[in-house]
């Protein structure tokens, strides 16, 4: 757990103003636990160990729930005073409120406890600073059971689940990446799951299996390069292993909680001179045999530099689109939050997956890379 945290069990006799009184007697997080909750704790550690610059509540996914998620933030919650107009998540009962956003915080809890209105001090609380607007994350709280119940069978019950489950594989679980490619859910990560396995028990770091890959990548380079056709196989079959143990170094660090900006960094630069250099290889391995295909090698990294630029603007966009949502406080006296329902029903699975194809993410791009050299040689891949 991080050390900088201080834990507040939460009763239904706790106040708002012991939760603010808590809070500033400190320079730490403050971690808010409803008494009533049973939480796995690799679920609980998506609060205290992953690195938050903003507040955050740990959530469950339930239709007409008592909590609205929008763009992994809290916008609106409930209480025994406050009911969201539509819910997608149920709060489990466990908030992070962070430091960072001190001033903000203790204005908003001020307003909750001059309001005086009843109920559960971590409800109110949370409704408090969601009303305000101040940033409140979600954490998604999935693959194993939770209770928040004032009824004892029923976090009995749970806790007895969850001491029979086994922690190690729920990590595991949750290492992966909720949002990936098709390829890479239904083939890629069945594979990398094992070798994460691996790395755990070998205490790699993520910045060591990157750089694996990264050597994997660049000889699976070096192997088209040579034009032949065993070794434009062998190169396909090492780019696939490249990506596969590219998958691990993301998932050592969810599960290890070992997270830099330089893994991040090193992630992504690694990623793109991977690409580069196949495509490098590619065309100096078609010259061998008298192919040119400097032209389209090199139309090729600049449509993924366009691409890679495009996906940066596209996902800062809608950053400032989801923060623009945010912008207007809510009556903290108000019964409801007065949101207008804006959220449309989930895609069927078909068609959300051949949206993610569509997409054509890292995972489908080499693996047409791979196939069509194999197929086709090199000239094949600049033309599919």
């Amino acid at each position: 757990m991080d050390k900088s945290l201080t834990t507040v069990l939460v009763t239904s006799s706790t106040t708002v103003r012991e939760v603010l009184d808590s809070f500033k007697a400190t320079t730490d997080d403050l971690l808010l636990l409803d008494q009533n909750s049973v939480i796995a704790k690799p679920h609980l550690e998506l609060l205290t160990d992953y690195p938050r610059s903003a507040s955050v509540a740990l959530v469950a996914t339930e239709k007409n729930g008592d909590t609205l998620v929008r763009q992994n933030r809290i916008a609106s919650a409930s209480s025994q005073s406050h009911k969201v107009t539509v819910g997608n998540r149920n709060f489990a009962g466990a908030l992070r409120i962070s430091q960072n956003q001190r001033e903000a915080v203790i204005k908003a809890l001020e307003e909750a406890i001059d309001s005086r209105l009843p109920g559960n001090a971590i409800d109110l609380s949370l409704v408090a600073l969601t009303r305000a607007r101040v940033q409140v994350d979600a954490a998604d709280l999935w693959a194993a059971p939770y209770a928040r119940s004032a009824d004892n069978l029923v976090r009995e019950s749970v806790a007895s689940e969850l001491e029979n489950l086994n922690l190690g594989q729920l990590r595991l679980k949750m290492a992966n990446r909720a949002n990936d490619g098709f390829y890479s859910v239904f083939f890629l990560r069945k594979f990398s799951k094992l070798l994460t396995w691996l790395a755990v028990r070998v205490k790699a770091t993520p910045n060591q299996v990157t750089l694996i890959s990264f050597a994997i990548g660049l000889y699976s380079a070096f192997c088209f390069m040579q034009g032949s056709f065993s070794q434009t196989l062998l190169g396909a079959v090492l780019l696939q292993i490249s990506i596969i143990v590219d998958c691990v170094d993301g998932e050592l660090a969810r599960y290890t909680r070992k997270f830099s900006k330089l893994g991040a960094w090193l992630d992504a630069v690694t990623d793109r001179v991977k690409e580069y250099m196949v495509f490098l290889g590619l065309a100096i391995g078609a010259e061998k045999s008298g192919e040119d295909l400097w032209i389209p090698a090199l139309v090729m990294m600049l449509i993924q530099t366009f691409r890679h630029l495009s996906d940066y603007n596209f996902a800062r966009s809608v950053k400032l689109r989801a923060e623009s949502q945010f912008l207007a406080p809510i009556d903290y006296t108000a019964d409801f939050d007065g949101i207008v329902p804006t959220e449309r029903e989930p895609k069927g699975r078909l068609r959300y997956w051949l949206g993610k194809i569509i997409q054509f993410p890292i995972g489908e791009r080499w693996l047409v890379i791979s196939a069509s050299a194999v197929i086709g040689g090199a000239s094949f891949t600049f033309t599919v």
